[in-house]
């Protein structure tokens, strides 16, 4: 009894493990696509100047893991004239990622939109 118990038990832990990378994959996937949906635009670059993207990933990387076919990631913009913050969704459609959704904001109150560009 005692054998069929433990093999239970290394079913499930076995199974975690694989939906965990799972997951952890289709993060890292969908954030590759995010990262370079906000990297290298115009609309960006004039208002912030030359600007680096960066993102919590102590903060992120736990709440883009609930998600599964959309994900939103959020984005600190350093730029040389100012900063923002930028979100972008991605929807995952025939097992590709793609961006749906680019929104940058600054501002003292966050209220300056720089760009919003959803489809749909």
């Amino acid at each position: 009894m005692g054998n069929i118990k433990n093999t239970l038990w290394l079913i499930v832990i076995v199974l975690g493990i694989c939906i965990w990378t799972y997951k952890v994959f289709n993060a890292s996937q969908a954030y590759f696509v995010a990262k370079s949906a906000i990297e290298n635009r115009s609309e960006i670059d004039d208002s912030l100047g030359q600007y680096d993207a960066s993102y919590d990933w102590w903060f992120g990387v736990f709440r883009a893991l609930r998600y599964s076919n959309v994900q939103k990631f959020e984005f600190h913009l350093d730029g040389v004239k100012a900063d923002a913050v930028g979100m972008v969704e991605v929807t995952k459609n025939a097992g590709i990622w793609e961006a749906t959704c680019i929104s940058v904001v600054n501002g003292e109150y966050l209220n300056n939109r720089i760009t919003h560009d959803c489809n749909g």
